[in-house]
């Protein structure tokens, strides 16, 4: 199965569930979340073999690859995986079964000298079909018993409104990186039909579409791959240094949904989530920012205030302090009179 659905009219749960994983450096002079230019260290060591083998777990398999001096960043069937030396980000949507593999991950980390995690999140949105989610992922409090079986001690919530809630599990453990760390997610949906239409397979190549819709655009000098679904859907991974964005889209009409997520430390969101937003025109979208200590963002709640949301309305917000994190999670509908036009004025503001 690949993002888009096997017709256009078939169910597909486009909503991902995302996993990141920190491990414990094995020296006191590595600096964890700081740059490793060249390092083909750590958990980049691990064996294509062993990465397809985490992932049929998963039930996807690698479209495409790319890396640099920092990050291998692997386009899959459903969605993406990016590993850098000492933290994993799985991102998978449809009936995978993103935890499965989570055993396994950590046994190839100790495999290449990283026997402790430091650190978890694991996130996802309420899917539009649960009944349709396999083991271990029928409920939210399954996943949780599945990774307290494996770690004990962790910490649960729920957030937004009931009927579209977001979940995160952590370990709630004090990860402090001296490097800034921050991370923006936007869950869209009810997207423009008229913004979908280069999403659905004819004349034009991946790369052109990238080219031709502006995601090219969104954060300047990235280096980009994509791939363009049959009959309809797409995915791309970007990689600035030692940042990533990456992009799925499920463009049809009756579930319609977009996820742009990257961890690029910006100081301010306003230009990107505008070009973001000018470029898929949801009727409605979920974001989450996590933002640590040395974020250049500063805190969450100050980087997304309302003003970064032009033409759309807040209906609900929750802000929480994890140890040396702050995050933000709001829901947001489009203004009935107002639409983001992602004029050029600030297409290379950040």
């Amino acid at each position: 199965m690949s993002l888009s659905a096997t017709q256009p009219d078939d169910f597909f749960e486009g909503r991902e569930k995302l996993l990141e994983v920190w491990f414990r450096v094995p020296s006191q002079h590595v600096i964890l979340g700081a740059k490793h230019p060249s390092a083909r260290v750590g958990l980049r060591q691990i064996a294509r073999d062993d990465v397809e083998r985490m992932l049929a777990l998963v039930k996807c398999t690698i479209l495409g690859v790319m890396s640099n001096d920092y990050i291998d960043s692997y386009v899959l069937s459903e969605s993406s995986l990016f590993i850098s030396p000492y933290r994993l980000i799985l991102k998978t949507c449809g009936q995978t079964t993103l935890l499965a593999a989570l055993p396994l991950i950590i046994q190839l980390a100790a495999d290449v000298g990283l026997p402790e995690v430091e650190e978890l999140f694991y996130s996802r949105h309420a899917f539009m079909e649960p009944t349709k989610q396999l083991y271990p992922h029928e409920s939210f409090s399954q996943e949780v018993s599945y990774m307290q079986d494996r770690f004990q001690r962790g910490h649960s919530m729920e957030l937004g409104d009931k009927d579209d809630s977001w979940f995160l599990y952590t370990l709630d453990r004090p990860l402090q990186l001296a490097a800034p760390d921050q991370t923006l997610e936007l869950m869209m949906h009810d997207l423009d039909p008229t913004a979908m239409a280069p999403f659905y397979k004819a004349d034009l190549a991946a790369a052109d579409v990238t080219q031709q819709t502006g995601i090219v655009d969104i954060i300047p000098k990235a280096n980009i791959h994509e791939f363009l679904f049959e009959p309809c859907g797409y995915s791309c991974n970007a990689l600035i240094e030692d940042s990533y964005y990456t992009i799925h889209i499920t463009p049809q009409p009756e579930f319609s949904y977009v996820s742009f997520e990257t961890d690029y430390p910006t100081d301010c969101y306003k230009g990107i989530i505008k070009r973001v937003l000018a470029i898929f025109k949801p009727g409605r979208f979920s974001v989450s920012l996590f933002a640590n200590d040395a974020a250049v963002c500063g805190t969450a709640q100050d980087a997304l205030n309302d003003h970064v949301f032009k033409g759309y309305t807040r209906q609900d917000e929750a802000v929480q302090q994890l140890h040396h994190y702050t995050l933000k999670f709001g829901h947001y509908l489009r203004d009935k009179d107002t639409a983001s036009n992602g004029s050029d004025d600030q297409k290379y503001s950040n």
